[in-house]
């Protein structure tokens, strides 16, 4: 279910990336190319972020995404949109050229979970994760 709360709203400010923050772990669950559009595929994967986890800023190498927050709640900012908290159950989209400034687990002690859906072009996922998911090169 679409959803999400202005993150002011909650009391909570945009900060800077913290660099010393855990980032997480992804898992790549699945690639399969679609049949009815040629060229592209849909990927799934997975992403389990520890309490006080980031993700620094990044791109998703030209893919639509939508994200299902599984577990727990995130903070999210994408282009200059504002810093929204999501938690479980709800749902966010980035288009084609999103670039995601803020992802963050929202608690400092408990994970949170999400399930990412890329439509892509073919020949990017066959670029794997670092094709998927393109940190910022101030943060590489």
């Amino acid at each position: 279910m679409p959803g999400g709360v202005l993150a002011r709203d909650l009391g909570f400010k945009e900060k800077p990336y913290n660099r010393k923050a855990p980032q997480g772990d992804t898992t790549l669950l699945y690639v399969n190319e679609l049949q009815n559009s040629p060229g592209k595929s849909i990927v799934g994967i997975r992403v389990e972020l520890p309490g006080g986890a980031e993700t620094p800023p990044h791109t998703h190498g030209g893919a639509f995404v939508t994200v299902v927050v599984i577990e727990g709640q995130m903070l999210n900012k994408m282009d200059d949109n504002p810093l929204m908290v999501f938690k479980a159950g709800e749902s966010f989209f980035e288009h084609t050229c999103c670039h995601h400034v803020v992802s963050a687990n929202v608690s400092k002690t408990e994970k949170a979970v999400l399930l990412a859906t890329l439509i892509v072009e073919t020949e990017t996922a066959k670029g794997g994760m670092n094709a998927l998911f393109v940190i910022d090169k101030e943060y590489c």
